[in-house]
């Protein structure tokens, strides 16, 4: 990730415990670059938004599409995904387009599980830590953020679930995106969430949480872009016993 220090300052470092992040070699010096949309020519990869271009010198402009508003077929509409309940979920054939998702989607599952290993049979020692103290997840930039998650995203967020989970959800509302596309984690699934951009600041945690202020998030972007903000979630493991855990 960009600049993985971004905002670590002296006082932070000097409350840390573990390692130091110099001691951590698999740091992230720069973003991965990434093709302009228009040079993308895979066919086993198709936008299901429209191609853009986004100017790095001008980021608070609104892009076009590069293939032009009056030319460009947006693929969603025609052949591509709809809801199950979409009048237009119907192939030229007849056939459901969600049937045809579904078949596809047991494959990969069955690929998956048949090359998915468990914490038990890891060979390979756990990597050092850096434990930053008095600090929170969103708080650092720069770092791929883990949402410790529910097995269904975004946890009680639409309830009264107000703790770690529901609480990044709420400050980056694009991520509630999530609970619409995304199905019931399995044990060997985890979600990856790119451009999470934080519009508000909060306090307390729980029964104490509180909305604070709106929050202007000045994380750099990608070239297409997103937020390098870069979370992954993940169904966390519960232990009722912990000698067990």
């Amino acid at each position: 990730m960009a600049n993985a220090q971004l905002n670590i300052n002296d006082t932070m470092l000097n409350t840390f415990r573990g390692v130091p992040l110099s001691d951590i070699p698999n740091l992230f010096g720069q973003p991965l670059n990434l093709n302009d949309m228009q040079d993308v020519r895979d066919v086993n990869h198709t936008f299901m938004i429209k191609p853009f271009k986004y100017d790095l010198s001008n980021p608070d402009c609104e892009p076009e599409p590069v293939h032009g508003i009056d030319t460009y077929r947006d693929v969603w509409q025609d052949d591509y995904v709809r809801m199950p309940c979409s009048a237009g979920n119907i192939t030229s054939d007849g056939t459901s387009k969600w049937c045809v998702i579904q078949i596809a989607l047991m494959k990969l599952k069955e690929k998956c599980e048949a090359n998915t290993g468990t914490v038990n049979n890891i060979k390979t020692p756990l990597c050092n830590i850096h434990l930053v103290e008095n600090s929170t997840i969103e708080d650092m930039h720069g770092f791929l953020q883990v949402d410790f998650a529910n097995m269904y995203i975004c946890g009680g967020v639409m309830d009264e679930g107000c703790v770690q989970e529901e609480i990044r959800c709420t400050i980056s509302t694009e991520m509630l995106v999530s609970l619409l596309v995304c199905e019931k984690m399995q044990s060997n699934e985890c979600i990856f969430l790119i451009g999470c951009e934080q519009f508000s600041t909060y306090t307390g945690y729980a029964n104490t949480f509180k909305a604070n202020a709106d929050y202007i998030d000045k994380t750099p972007k990608d070239s297409w872009g997103r937020k390098l903000c870069h979370v992954v979630a993940m169904d966390a493991i519960y232990y009722e016993n912990p000698l067990i855990q």
